[in-house]
């Protein structure tokens, strides 16, 4: 009979606790608002220990790009984050895994709600990098409180420059919000390998990797999936984002310094060396297993 375990009645987007099981970059058309895109979070709803309500309907959760972001920006396609991503469309229902922009060099309005949202994630520590990549599928097993604030208290709590004025119809604006990012470790909670500890369920006295070494290991784990020439890296962004994403989902320490290492011409050209690749003008080719 805990009150924390029980149902919210409704089917509106109650503040609390959730967990993101899928998302996507979609675009949506309701009868209150033109076809625009939005980042759409699929969710389950927890209780105030961060547990899976049972019973619970799962909810969408929707953050809007902005009314014309359809000019700019449409959901993209891609196998990977450092590839070129096919362009879904301005249809309604369209969807993909990433963004594509329609005019190069196109940059978000800080006041949709897609981006306060994310000005949220950052201030509880949520990486940048990782925001970078404007990939959907990041998002998937990260929990946060949701709150819905106006613009006046997000400019008070996440130092946004939000407009304070009423709505068209006299209404006050609000977002949704991060207040709280519950599990940071679902990104980059453990070591490579623990220090007189257990991995995989068995005692190790290995020490954990840590700089050059853990951006070495990393960088093989790519070698490994761009292996032979048809799996060439056409730029340094796109091997950077390839980096990146081994990284967090390996669940690695030490972003940041890795990212240094790996964005210097100079140690990138002697790791990919190393490992019996190339590194010319910004193209990484990698051995053929």
């Amino acid at each position: 009979m805990n009150p924390d375990k029980a149902l919210q009645g409704g089917s509106s987007i109650e503040a609390g606790n959730y967990l993101v099981f899928g998302a996507k970059f979609q675009n949506m058309k309701t009868d209150f608002r033109p076809n625009q895109t939005y980042l759409v979070f699929d969710t389950q709803v927890l209780d105030a220990d961060g547990d899976v309500v049972r019973g619970a309907d799962n909810i969408e959760i929707p953050f809007s790009f902005g009314e014309k972001s359809l000019e700019l920006f449409h959901p993209g396609k891609a196998d990977s984050p450092g590839d070129e991503p096919e362009d879904m469309g301005a249809g309604v229902d369209a969807e993909g895994n990433t963004i594509y922009c329609v005019e190069e060099g196109a940059q978000f309005n800080k006041s949709c709600g897609m981006m306060v949202l994310m000005e949220s994630l950052t201030k509880s520590g949520f990486p940048k990098a990782v925001m970078d990549k404007s990939w959907a599928e990041d998002y998937v097993g990260l929990k946060f409180t949701l709150a819905t604030r106006t613009g006046k208290e997000c400019n008070e709590k996440f130092g946004t420059r939000l407009s304070t004025k009423p709505a068209k119809d006299g209404g006050t604006v609000t977002y949704k919000v991060a207040d709280k990012w519950l599990n940071p470790n679902y990104l980059s909670g453990g070591d490579a390998k623990p220090k007189g500890g257990k991995a995989n369920g068995k005692a190790t006295d290995e020490p954990a990797l840590t700089g050059e070494d853990l951006a070495m290991h990393v960088l093989g784990e790519v070698a490994k999936l761009k292996a032979g020439e048809k799996n060439a890296i056409k730029s340094k962004n796109a091997l950077v984002g390839f980096f990146t994403n081994v990284f967090t989902k390996g669940k690695y320490k030490g972003l940041p310094e890795a990212q240094k290492l790996i964005k210097d011409d100079d140690w990138l050209a002697g790791a990919v060396a190393t490992l019996g690749g190339t590194y010319e003008d910004g193209v990484t080719t990698f051995p053929a297993e």
